[in-house]
């Protein structure tokens, strides 16, 4: 299985059974992700570990391979989400009752 189909089958079903989603995403290398593809899998990372299976501890690693990317976006969405692992923050500020 290439890199990207392993992202875009890791979207599909991360809702539906995000236990497999997380295998997934373990699986993936994300500096040999396409740069343009480095963006979802660092959302991906976020959602299903740290906000599906409250994994809050397993996220950062990955986002760190992301910081090493020649890529600034990657780098700056990598940085991000692990200061907020971190910090301890559980989201992004939207909650069930202001959203």
């Amino acid at each position: 299985m290439c890199l990207s189909q392993g992202l875009d089958e890791a979207h599909a079903c991360h809702d539906a059974e995000p236990a497999r989603g997380a295998q997934l995403l373990r699986q993936i290398d994300p500096g040999q992700l396409p740069v343009e593809r480095r963006s979802s899998y660092a959302f991906l990372i976020n959602h299903v570990l740290r906000e599906k299976l409250s994994a809050w501890n397993k996220a950062p690693a990955k986002q760190q391979q992301l910081n090493s990317s020649p890529s600034r976006l990657p780098r700056q969405l990598g940085a991000a989400a692990l200061a907020a692992g971190a910090s301890g923050c559980r989201g992004f500020g939207v909650s069930a009752r202001s959203a």
